[in-house]
């Protein structure tokens, strides 16, 4: 699934598919799941930890380069200083557990009833 986000000024693609949860743990070597299940927590976004924030950046990163993997850095840090004003990324963070979540609900298939 895709959905554009609006950081800032600029508009950005947002992707999640199958092929995230192996490309994060390849970046990053964290765990997606355990990670977007952290953000989920998360009440205002006003009040991010550091590791919240840092955990924030790399999905919604991933899920950009994933998206667009010719037109964005390869670095996160470069990516997070084209931006403006740095509090901007933190605007998409419904956007990008909304986006998780409805790949999840795409993804699953409900179970089919034993045959008697």
């Amino acid at each position: 699934m895709e959905k554009t986000v609006k950081i800032g000024e600029k508009k950005i693609k947002l992707k999640t598919s199958g092929a995230l949860p192996r490309i994060y743990r390849l970046w990053f070597n964290r765990d997606i799941f355990r990670d977007i299940s952290l953000l989920g927590t998360i009440q205002d976004p006003d009040k991010l930890e550091a590791e919240s924030t840092a955990v924030f950046e790399n999905v919604a990163y991933a899920m950009a380069k994933h998206a667009d993997p010719e037109g964005m850095p390869d670095d996160i840090i470069e990516w997070l200083g084209s931006f403006e004003d740095p509090n901007t990324i933190y605007n998409i963070m419904d956007d990008v557990i909304e986006l998780w979540n409805a790949e999840k609900k795409e993804t699953a298939r409900p179970k089919k009833e034993s045959e008697k």
